[in-house]
C-alpha cells in the first residue's frame, strides 16, 4: 500500500499542472463516481469535451449536474451509455462514439470490478475478467483506429492509453502462461484474500494489455501515441466500501483503517490525470511510454510477471480468440 503520508517527489496534482486540453476529446470510463468522476473533472476543467462512459443514465446525468454546479471552467461532459458487464454492448458503446466524434485525444479505462464471489456469464467467462480486461479490451481496440488518426491528422497530436490497474496485482503467486481462454477464468479460494487475488489477477491483465499495446503502436509508427498503466493508490471510493462492507469478517477496525489511510476521491485521480494530461509525459515519451505508475506520478516496477513480455503477447492473442469466438471482433 502507498501511504497518504510516505515520502515522496510529488505530492499533489492540479489543473495548473495539466496541459490545455480545449478541442480535444476524452472519454473516462466508470466515470459517475470515484476517481473516475473526479478525472472527468481535472480533464473537462482544462477545456476538454469529456464523455462520461457508464453504464447507468440516471446516475451519469445526476454526476454530469453535479460537475456544472461545482464548475466545468468552460469543458464540456457528455454521457455515453457503456455496460463493461456486456462484451457487446461495451462494442456498441464504442461503435456509438465513433458516429460522434471525429477525434479522440485520451481514453482513460478506469471503471473495475472489485466485489466477489465471481461468476461465469453466459458466454462462459468469468464476471470480473470480462469487466475488468476484456470488455476494455475490445472498447479500446474498437476506438483505437480513431485514435490513429488523431495522431496522424493532427501535428499536435498527443495520444494517450491510461489503464488503471491496481498494487493488488502484485498479491498473487507466479503466472505461467496466458495461452488459452481458460486462463481468462481463474480464480483462487473463495475468502477474502483469494476474492483480492483474483481481483489482482485481472489487474495484471491491465497492465499486461497496456505493454503490448504500446509494443504494437510502436511497431507501427505511432510514437506519439502513449500508454500507461496507473495504479490509483488506497482511494476510498463507492466500489471500495461496497468490498469492504460485503466482507463480515473483516473487523470495524480493519475497514476504519482502510478510510483513514485512503486518499481522497480527488486525489485518487493526481496519477491518472498526470498520466492523461502533463505535459511531462509528451516531452519525454522514452521515459513513460508503457510504464506503471503509483502515487502522486511516480514511475514504479511492477511485478516481475507484468513484465513479461510472452505473457503481454499470450494475453492478447487469447483475449482477441475469445471476441472472435463470441463474433464481436
Amino acid at each position: 500500500m502507498v501511504w497518504p503520508f510516505s515520502s515522496r517527489e510529488r505530492t499533489s496534482v492540479s489543473e495548473d499542472d495539466l496541459v490545455d486540453l480545449r478541442g480535444k476529446v476524452v472519454i473516462v470510463t466508470g466515470s459517475n463516481a470515484g476517481i473516475g468522476y473526479s478525472t472527468v473533472q481535472f480533464l473537462a476543467r482544462k477545456g476538454a469535451k469529456v464523455y462520461m462512459a457508464a453504464r447507468n443514465e440516471e446516475k451519469g446525468r445526476e454526476a454530469i449536474k453535479q460537475l456544472e454546479a461545482e464548475d466545468l471552467w468552460g469543458g464540456k461532459v457528455e454521457w455515453l451509455k457503456l455496460d463493461l458487464s456486456d462484451i457487446r454492448q461495451s462494442k456498441e458503446a464504442a461503435l456509438e462514439f465513433l458516429k460522434k466524434e471525429k477525434r479522440l485525444d485520451i481514453l482513460v479505462n478506469n471503471a473495475a470490478s472489485v466485489l466477489g464471489p465471481y461468476k461465469e456469464t453466459s458466454d462462459g467467462l468469468l464476471d470480473i475478467m470480462v469487466v475488468n480486461h476484456i470488455s476494455h479490451f475490445i472498447f479500446t481496440t474498437t476506438l483505437l483506429p480513431l485514435m490513429k488518426q488523431t495522431a496522424k491528422e493532427d501535428p499536435k497530436a498527443d495520444v494517450r492509453i491510461i489503464n488503471i490497474t491496481s498494487e493488488a496485482h502484485q498479491m498473487i503467486p507466479p503466472v505461467t502462461t496466458f495461452a488459452g481462454e481458460e486462463t481468462l477464468n481463474k480464480q483462487y479460494e473463495e475468502s477474502f484474500m483469494g476474492y483480492l487475488r483474483t481481483y489482482g489477477y485481472s489487474k495484471l491483465a491491465n497492465i499486461l494489455f497496456t505493454k503490448e499495446l504500446q509494443r504494437r503502436l510502436l511497431s507501427e509508427g505511432f510514437t506519439n501515441i502513449i500508454s500507461i498503466s496507473v495504479h490509483p493508490g488506497s482511494v476510498t471510493t463507492p466500489g471500495s466500501q461496497r468490498f469492504m462492507s460485503s466482507v463480515p469478517y473483516v473487523s470495524w477496525l480493519t475497514k476504519a483503517l482502510s478510510s483513514w489511510f485512503s486518499y481522497s476521491q480527488r486525489a485518487g485521480a493526481y496519477t491518472s490525470v498526470f498520466a492523461a494530461a502533463a505535459p511531462e509525459v509528451k516531452a519525454e515519451p522514452e521515459k513513460y511510454r508503457a510504464v506503471y505508475m503509483i502515487p502522486v506520478a511516480k514511475v514504479a516496477k511492477p511485478s516481475k510477471d507484468a513484465e513479461d513480455e510472452r505473457l503481454a503477447k499470450e494475453l492478447w492473442e487469447t483475449t482477441e480468440g475469445v471476441v472472435r469466438r463470441l463474433g464481436i471482433l
